[in-house]
């Protein structure tokens, strides 16, 4: 194992952008007060720059599966944003913890195959535009708790 020598100076410097991004003034002590820190940050920090649109957080409840599907269904009344089905991306949600994002990627969930109707009712003069999209979910394995998935483009999105 090789050796290397910190500065005092860049090891404030660190410690610094830890505290940043897990949002705390507290003190840190090598090396476990880091470890610690760096455990407690929640989601995984990035942009979604490289996204259509906004995100819409699923749960995938670990009772829904069945075998290796889940299907989940959502619906919008009056949305105010476009609904969309196609060109959807996955991501794990900006707060997730780390478990739940280690349980994303060990289940290999794929993209959804997606459907969309749309239905349009008329009440005492006041029209209401409901949107269901249906959503399919593959995975290699099908997770033994609940996760939280990000489906980037149902709403909002803009070729």
């Amino acid at each position: 194992m090789a050796t290397y020598r910190v500065t005092d100076t860049e090891l404030t410097q660190v410690a610094d952008a830890i505290r940043a991004k897990g949002g705390t003034s507290a003190a840190l002590t090598w090396p476990g007060g880091f470890e610690d820190a760096v455990e407690a940050i929640q989601g995984g920090g990035g942009g979604t720059e490289y996204v259509s649109g906004s995100m819409t957080e699923v749960t995938l409840e670990a009772a829904g599966w069945n075998g290796t599907t889940f299907t989940k269904t959502l619906t919008y009344t009056d949305p105010t944003d476009p609904v969309y089905t196609t060109n959807l991306q996955l991501g794990i949600p900006p707060t997730s913890s780390a478990a739940n994002a280690e349980a994303l990627r060990a289940a290999g969930i794929t993209l959804p195959q997606s459907s969309q109707s749309t239905t349009t009712s008329e009440s005492d003069g006041v029209t209401t535009t409901t949107v269901t999209v249906t959503l399919v979910f593959s995975a290699v394995y099908a997770p033994t708790a609940d996760v939280r998935i990000g489906v980037y483009g149902l709403r909002g999105w803009a070729s």
